[in-house]
Parts: structure tokens; sequence; C-alpha cells
């Protein structure tokens, strides 16, 4: 069988299709233990390892890609990959979503957004301490704010900052040849979405001019000085 990313189909044998059952067992496997915040019960893997076959296997990749892009400015497949690397990109991308959706599939109606936030604990690589700032720091952070002052950024000079502003979105529709007959073309229409983006501002954030230092007090002012 054949699979559509993105407008590329790439052929897909029983071999490749084992190669992919297996890295989803590993990768259920590595993310769904108890040291991982999103648990998943051994006795739901097998449930969740069909469905995450089966999200991959029907998604719209092309909506997928095109939002992906958007969201994170890379593509999800190679430009110049094999079929096996379209293959398990594909599968281990549907199954980090379900990870991040705490192990529910594409149609189990739950959004990313709707999900609990991140707590303090749900963090892989960087430990608490580089999360915290240095006691050294947050004394350098006091005494420039009640001796040397803060200098603030007006409102004026922060809309003229250079920034990308997103607009309204727009729809494009591409056709793809399903199959074809003597008699006749089969031919699928795909509704996209497209995501527009402007450029607003002149100056660079690095170069935008700040007032006159203020002084702070012991207040809201002295901790937004010491947090960021």
């Amino acid at each position: 069988m054949y699979i559509n990313y993105a407008g590329k189909n790439v052929w897909l044998s029983e071999d490749m299709a084992r190669q992919v059952g297996e890295a989803i067992d590993r990768y259920i496997g590595r993310h769904g233990d108890i040291q991982n915040p999103a648990i998943l019960p051994r006795s739901n893997r097998e449930d969740m390892r069909q469905t995450i076959l089966s999200d991959w296997m029907g998604a719209d990749w092309l909506e997928l890609c095109l939002k992906h892009l958007t969201n994170t400015g890379r593509h999800v497949f190679p430009a110049d990959g094999s079929p096996i690397d379209y293959h398990l990109r594909g599968a281990l991308f549907m199954a980090g979503r379900a990870r991040v959706r705490r192990w529910h599939g594409e149609d189990d109606s739950t959004t990313i957004p709707s999900l609990r936030a991140r707590g303090a604990t749900d963090f892989g690589g960087a430990g608490m301490g580089s999360r915290t700032a240095s006691p050294d720091r947050i004394l350098e952070a006091i005494e420039t704010a009640t001796t040397t002052g803060i200098r603030p950024v007006s409102d004026r000079a922060r809309r003229e900052r250079k920034r990308q502003v997103r607009t309204r979105r727009s729809f494009q529709y591409i056709v793809n040849v399903v199959a074809r007959y003597d008699d006749r073309t089969a031919i699928q229409i795909e509704k996209v979405v497209q995501y527009n983006f402007r450029q607003a501002g002149s100056v660079p954030n690095r170069q935008t001019p700040k007032g006159k230092p203020c002084k702070a007090s012991p207040s809201d002012t002295l901790r937004e000085a010491i947090q960021g």
C-alpha cells in the first residue's frame, strides 16, 4: 500500500510496517513508564499502539506538515529521506502527539490547549538549579534596581519594534490525482489553510530605545526586575 505524505506517495511493505510497529513499542515503553509525567499503564499500551498506527496511516499529512512548519519553522519529513525514514518519522510524530495529549488519539476530541499546564517537574532536560536564578544574580538585580535604576521601554518604542504579526489566514485548494482509468481520472481536492504573516515595526529588538533610569522601590517593580 501507499501512504500520501503531503503529496508524496511512499510505498509501505510488510517489513517496513514491522519496523514501524517495533519503533512505536519502544517509544511507548520509554515514555509511558512511571518516571515520566504522562504515565501509560501496561494494560492500555496495546490499544494505544493500534491507535497510533491508525492515526499515522489515516492522517492528513498535508495539513499537519503545514501547521508544523508554521508553528516551528521545521519540516516534518526529510527532503531526501528513504521510504523507511518517512514511515518512521510519521509514526513517531503521531506517537509524540499522543503523548502530549496524555495518550489520547486524534479522534478523542482532545486538544493540546485543553490539557493541564505543565508542572514544575515536567522537564526532561535542565535541572532545578539551571531553572532557578542564582543568589548572586538576584543580589545584583536588587542593587541595580535600587541604586542605578531601571531603564524602561516606552509604549511608543515597543510598538516600533520589528516583529512578525500574524494576519488573516487564507485558503488554497490542491488537486491530487488518485487513480487514472481509460475513460476517466479520479482526483481528490484538498482544502489547505495557509497562515500569513506581515512585518511590523522598523527598529530591531536590540536597538529599541530606552527611557531614563528610574529607581525601583521594594515593591512589584523590584520584583519585576528580579524575575525579568
